[in-house]
C-alpha cells in the first residue's frame, strides 16, 4: 500500500472527481447517499410526538438518540414491559447519522466471542420481527472474505476452527471457488477465501421503523426535534434530563447519540467520558452494472476494501491505513446537509486502487456518487457500551463504526437488561466503557489516535497480522525470550506506578473474611505473602484481576 498509485487509478481520480462534482445536489427529503428509497413518508404510520406539546415531568428511562441502536434499546425495554416507563428523544428526525450513513452490512464473525454473541442476538431479532410480519430489509446473500497472502489464509483457518465452538457456519474456499460465488472479482493474486453463508445485508431505516412500531405499540413515547442539553446526577445517580422544552425526572438515561455521544457526555453533570472521535468514511456508488441481486458481500481484507450489490450497482467502501479525522474543531453539525463532508478523491484513491484490482470492470463504468460521511471510532476500535463509571444508571452505546445494524440487537438487549436487572446475560467486559481512563478522552489524543484505528478494524476478523506481517517467528522473538528467561529464572522488576493501589485494614479479621468472599484465591496466607487473584461478582464472573500483599494479620 506504500507503492505509488497506478496510472489507471490516477486517471480515474481525475476523471471521476470531475464527474461527481456535477452530480447529486442535497435534498431535504432523501439522503445524500442513499441505499434505500427512504423518505419521511416511511415513518408516516409511526406516531411521534412534538416536545412543544409538552414533555412528561417524570419517567423511568430516557433514551437519547433515534438511530437503530437507540430504537433497539427501546424495543427490548418495551418487550420487557417497560414501554410506558420509557421515552425516546431525537434531536432532529428519526434515523439521523450514523444510521444515515450505513450501507447495511450484517455479519456475525467479530474479533471475539462476546461480540459474536451480540451480533447473533441481532440475527434473532430480525427473525422475531419477520414472524411479526414486520420488514427489516434483510437479505441473506452471504459474505466472502478474500486472502491475498498465506498469513491471511492462516487467519481464515483459525476462524474456521473457531466457528465450530462459536456456532458459525463457514467454509474455506479456493480462489476459483471464490470467483464462482462472485464472478466479478479477479483472482490472480488470491490465495483463497472464507465463505460465510449466514451473513447478509439489511436496511437500517426499515429495521428502525419496525423496532419503533413494536415499541410504540407497547407504550413507548417518541419525541422528535428535542435535543438533550444536559443530564444531571444526584448522589451519584441519574436524576434528571434537561431539554430546551423542560426538565424530565428519571432514574436511568441511555446515551445512543452517535457522533454527539462524547459531546453530550461532556455536558453532563458530572461530566461522563465517552472517548470517541469521527473520521471521514467513504462509499462509492457506481452506475448499474446488471449484477446478480444475491451477489455476496465481499471483504478484501488485505486491500482494505469491502463492497456489495445494490439495485444492480456496486457500493464500495473501506478502511484506509491512515484515516482522516473529521470535525477537528470538535463541533459536529446538527443538520444532515452540514454533516456531509467534501469529496476527497485523492484520499479515496488508496481504496480505489484496490477496488480496481479486485473488480477491473469498475474501471470501464462511471460512478454515481462518492459520499464522504463520518464514522465514530474509539481509541481501541471496539464498541463503547455499558454503565458510566462516573454516574450510576447512565448507560452508553456508542462507537459502533459501520456495524451498528449488526450490533444493534445484542447491544440493545444488553442495555435493557442492565436497566431492568442491573446485570446482563452477555459478557461485556471487553467493550465496557470502564476500560478507558480520563486521559483517553483527551481531544488531541483522540484526533491523532483515530487516524490509526480504522486500519486495526481489519474487517472484523479475530486476528490481525502484526506489524511484522507474519504469523511466524518475528524478529523480536529472541529479545522477549531473554526477558522471559530472566524473570523466570532470576528476578524481574515490574513498574506498577500506573496501577491503582488501595490499603485495606480492619480492627479484627473482617478484612480477611471480606476478601475471602470476593476473591477466587485463598487470601489467608502468612504475612509478607503476595497473592494474585480475581474478584468475582454474584454471578461468579470476573470483575477485576489484582495482586494482594498481606502486610499484617488485619492489613
Amino acid at each position: 500500500m506504500d507503492q505509488p498509485l497506478s496510472r489507471l487509478t490516477v486517471l480515474k481520480v481525475v476523471e471521476w472527481g470531475a464527474l461527481t462534482k456535477q452530480r447529486c445536489a442535497f435534498s431535504s427529503t432523501i439522503r445524500l447517499f442513499s441505499l434505500t428509497s427512504w423518505t419521511r413518508s416511511d415513518f408516516a404510520d409511526l406516531r411521534t410526538l412534538s416536545p412543544a406539546e409538552g414533555l412528561p415531568s417524570s419517567v423511568d428511562v430516557v433514551i437519547c438518540g433515534g438511530g437503530v441502536v437507540g430504537a433497539s434499546v427501546a424495543y427490548h425495554l418495551a418487550q420487557m414491559g417497560w414501554g410506558p416507563r420509557t421515552i425516546l428523544l431525537e434531536q432532529a428526525s428519526l434515523g439521523g447519522a450514523p444510521t444515515w450513513n450505513t450501507i447495511g452490512l450484517v455479519g456475525v464473525f467479530k474479533p471475539t466471542l462476546a461480540q459474536v454473541r451480540l451480533c447473533q442476538t441481532s440475527m434473532d431479532m430480525f427473525r422475531d420481527l419477520k414472524e411479526l410480519g414486520l420488514p427489516t430489509g434483510w437479505k441473506q446473500c452471504g459474505s466472502l472474505c478474500l486472502a491475498r497472502t498465506n498469513d491471511r489464509m492462516t487467519v481464515f483457518r483459525r476462524m474456521k476452527s473457531l466457528s465450530v465452538s462459536w456456532n458459525i457456519d463457514c467454509e474455506l474456499v479456493t480462489p476459483i471457488e471464490a470467483q464462482r460465488k462472485c464472478p466479478l472479482i479477479a483472482i490472480d493474486d488470491l490465495k483463497g477465501g472464507l465463505w460465510i453463508p449466514g451473513d447478509g445485508v439489511g436496511d437500517p431505516y426499515t429495521l428502525l421503523n419496525s423496532l419503533l412500531k413494536v415499541a410504540v405499540s407497547k407504550g413507548l413515547r417518541v419525541y422528535e426535534n428535542c435535543s438533550v442539553s444536559t443530564v444531571q446526577a444526584k448522589n451519584g445517580r441519574v436524576d434528571k434530563v434537561v431539554t430546551p422544552y423542560g426538565e424530565i425526572n428519571c432514574s436511568a438515561f441511555v446515551n445512543t447519540a452517535g457522533f454527539w455521544a462524547r459531546e453530550l457526555g461532556a455536558r453532563s453533570r458530572p461530566p461522563v467520558k465517552i472517548p470517541i472521535h469521527p473520521v471521514e468514511h467513504y462509499h462509492l456508488l457506481t452506475v448499474p452494472m446488471n449484477i446478480d441481486p444475491m451477489m455476496p458481500v465481499v471483504r478484501d481484507l488485505d486491500g482494505y476494501i469491502y463492497f456489495r450489490e445494490y439495485e444492480g450497482c456496486i457500493v464500495a467502501g473501506g478502511f484506509e491505513p491512515v484515516a482522516k479525522p473529521a470535525y477537528e474543531n470538535g463541533k459536529i453539525p446538527n443538520t444532515q446537509a452540514d454533516r456531509s463532508l467534501p469529496e476527497d478523491w485523492d484520499h479515496f484513491s488508496v481504496l480505489l486502487e484496490q477496488l480496481l484490482i479486485r473488480i477491473p470492470s469498475v474501471g470501464d463504468i462511471r460512478p454515481q456518487k462518492l459520499s464522504n460521511l463520518p464514522e465514530a471510532f474509539s481509541p481501541d476500535c471496539k464498541w463503547v457500551v455499558g454503565e458510566a463509571p462516573e454516574v450510576e444508571r447512565y448507560y452508553i452505546a456508542s462507537g459502533m463504526k459501520t456495524v451498528g445494524i449488526s450490533a444493534a440487537g445484542g447491544v440493545g438487549k444488553a442495555i435493557a437488561e442492565l436497566i431492568t436487572n442491573n446485570k446482563t446475560s452477555y459478557d461485556m467486559y471487553e467493550i465496557d466503557i470502564s476500560r478507558f481512563l480520563g486521559l483517553h478522552n483527551n481531544t488531541k489524543f483522540l484526533r491523532e489516535r483515530v487516524s490509526e484505528v480504522p486500519d486495526i478494524y481489519d474487517g472484523g476478523t479475530p486476528y490481525r497480522v502484526a506489524s511484522t506481517n507474519t504469523f511466524s517467528k518475528p524478529p523480536w522473538f529472541n529479545y522477549v525470550a531473554a526477558e522471559y528467561a530472566a524473570c523466570r529464572e532470576t528476578i524481574g522488576l515490574s513498574d506498577y506506578s500506573s496501577f491503582t493501589k488501595l490499603e485495606l485494614w480492619s480492627k479484627g479479621d473482617e478484612v480477611v473474611k471480606t476478601l475471602q468472599y470476593l476473591c477466587s484465591n485463598d487470601v489467608d496466607v502468612v504475612d509478607g505473602s503476595i497473592i494474585h487473584t480475581g474478584m468475582q461478582n454474584e454471578c461468579g464472573g470476573y470483575e477485576n484481576d489484582c495482586s494482594l500483599i498481606r502486610l499484617a494479620h488485619n492489613q
